[in-house]
């Protein structure tokens, strides 16, 4: 190697310094960057302290067209070696020097030891940035002579390497389709050398500990699941409630002809599970991991239920050990921990716009709460629900509950209260008989039945002390219809008031508010209103107006619709 012999970046080497997708290889890479066309080569290696990668590297550069001499001859490397060859046979005329592609650089290096710069690297792509923008420098008169090499024996032995390896390349594709065969062959024999039918059983065990029901493996047979894994066909779990589908199973690839195999990832996809079921994944990570180590379980796309029942939406749940599982709604708005206890299953969630019945009508802005499935007792399966807060309708919600699935009916019965929720919000639902406007605070004896989760909600039935504050009555105009006198009828207005309390109740005939007591000014009234389920009206009011010199009483009958109340005046 001519350690004089100075090299500039081509075209297409300063292309590939701008792009790190044409040259990936470090070390490759390393030297481009460091090749400016004033620097010899010598000096690159002194710099890199590395002379035989050096050289390595300059020779692959100069084959793949990144660097070319500074004076845009022919390799200075390919004219020696042949001259060489040239030397080794007295009398033989000279030959004129073939295309420095097809020669091949003896191994042999003019420096020795071992790199005295391994920071190097680092310090190369520090100055990649400016590297980059450089361009080369003038080119320089590469020098004439080559220094002194190895014996005559030594080029002669190279020289004959570089020829054989020259001639053996012209069999590279059939070379290529051997290698090909050769890897299908052994892909072949590994696949028929594993032992499928223990890896079968030690899925069929993991699964059965985690479900508590027996599991059945159909087929195991190699697949891809975003990388090469073995995929299990489930044909049966239990008395078939629960439904796994296919499962992918990454494996420990050391760890597939041992004694006990080890997995490093199992996916699910489409499963069906109850929810309590799902805090068995540990239990499938520690059986199927290896050494100590865990299997990450991932569940996607699955179907949870209670009972018969499905819970809302599809969910992901993912364990790597441990006691507990992570638990994600699909859409994102719901995120839950679930875990193992000596009384049941312990879940904890917290969740922003979280919809229980999929439509806008039941959404909450903000949830959080912690629950307990209990173990099932026949088809029954109980749920305890703790600590519940919400932030819905533009007030707070609190309560707790319990919650039961048997014969594919779903029961509830609990608390629960809530302050300065929307008064509209709550007649836009049905929940009060007429349109109210202010800030509703309430104590609340809640319990509902229905065959699903939105007919658990539309039959929602509660009963507790009501208190409004400032706000007003639409399309109910006490003060008119007072006025007024005679039997005709009053629709439209409103009723403003300073405070409204009471008793309201709601249960299969229709939402009633009962003790009521409404106060605001010179106007004061008590009496009752309720709406059926159809929202047709029936009302009594006892109204005082009272003034200065008198005060004038008046009984008003409401009647109507929620959407057109009317008034009419008794006495």
């Amino acid at each position: 190697m001519d350690e004089n012999l100075v090299y500039s970046k081509t075209s297409a080497g300063e292309e590939a310094v701008r792009q790190r997708t044409r040259v990936v290889q470090r070390n490759l890479r390393m030297v481009l960057i460091l090749v400016d066309g004033k620097t010899t080569a010598g000096e690159l290696s002194a710099k890199v302290g590395n002379p035989q990668l050096v050289e390595q590297s300059l020779r692959e550069l100069e084959e793949d067209g990144f660097i070319a001499p500074a004076d845009e001859a022919a390799s200075k490397w390919a004219r020696s070696f042949a001259n060489l060859y040239q030397s080794a046979k007295p009398g033989t005329p000279e030959r004129p020097i073939q295309n420095p592609s097809t020669l091949t650089v003896p191994e042999v290096s003019y420096f020795h030891g071992p790199s005295s710069r391994p920071g190097m690297v680092d310090e190369v792509e520090e100055e990649e940035g400016e590297q980059r923008q450089a361009t080369a420098a003038p080119p320089e008169a590469a020098p004439a002579a080559l220094p002194a090499g190895p014996g005559l024996f030594s080029r002669l032995g190279a020289t004959f390497r570089s020829r054989k390896i020259g001639r053996s390349s012209k069999k590279g594709p059939n070379k290529l389709l051997f290698g090909l065969v050769a890897v299908v062959l052994l892909v072949i024999g590994l696949y028929a050398s594993l032992p499928q039918q223990r890896y079968r059983h030690e899925l069929e065990a993991g699964l059965t500990a985690a479900l508590d029901s027996p599991v059945s493996v159909e087929r195991l047979g190699f697949g891809w699941a975003g990388q090469p894994a073995l995929l299990a066909k489930v044909s049966k779990v239990g008395d078939g409630t629960i439904s796994l589908g296919e499962v992918a199973l990454v494996p420990r690839w050391g760890s597939l002809w041992s004694e006990r195999p080890g997995w490093r990832r199992i996916e699910v996809n489409g499963a069906q599970l109850p929810l309590a079921a799902v805090a068995g994944l540990p239990t499938v990570a520690e059986r199927l991991g290896a050494s100590g180590e865990p299997a990450r379980v991932v569940l996607r796309d699955a179907l949870l239920t209670l009972g018969p029942l499905a819970v809302a939406g599809r969910w992901r749940a993912e364990s790597a050990g441990g006691e507990s599982v992570q638990l994600d709604s699909d859409d994102g708005t719901l995120h839950a921990t679930v875990s193992r206890r000596a009384d049941g299953v312990a879940v904890s969630w917290r969740g922003l716009g979280w919809n229980p019945s999929g439509g806008s009508r039941w959404a909450v802005d903000q949830v959080e709460g912690e629950a307990l499935v209990e173990p099932a007792t026949g088809d029954a399966v109980a749920l305890q629900l703790r600590k519940v807060e919400a932030l819905a309708l533009d007030g707070r919600w609190q309560g707790e509950a319990r919650l039961e699935v048997r014969g594919g009916r779903i029961a509830l019965e609990g608390r629960a209260a809530l302050k300065f929720v929307a008064g509209n919000r709550l007649a836009s639902l049905g929940l009060v008989p007429v349109k109210i406007q202010g800030p509703c605070s309430a104590e609340l004896a809640v319990r509902a039945q229905g065959k699903d989760w939105d007919a658990l909600l539309a039959g929602m039935a509660f009963e507790g002390p009501v208190t409004v504050g400032k706000g007003e009555l639409t399309g109910i105009d006490l003060l008119q219809s007072v006025r007024e006198g005679g039997a005709s009828l009053t629709r439209g207005g409103v009723t403003s008031f300073d405070n409204l309390t009471g008793r309201i109740r709601r249960d299969g005939r229709g939402t009633a508010l009962t003790g009521l007591t409404l106060q605001s000014g010179l106007i004061g009234a008590s009496g009752r209103v309720a709406a059926d389920g159809n929202g047709r009206l029936d009302g009594l009011f006892d109204v005082q107006l009272r003034g200065t010199a008198n005060q004038l009483r008046a009984q008003l009958a409401l009647t109507g619709t929620a959407a057109d109340p009317q008034l009419r005046r008794l006495r």
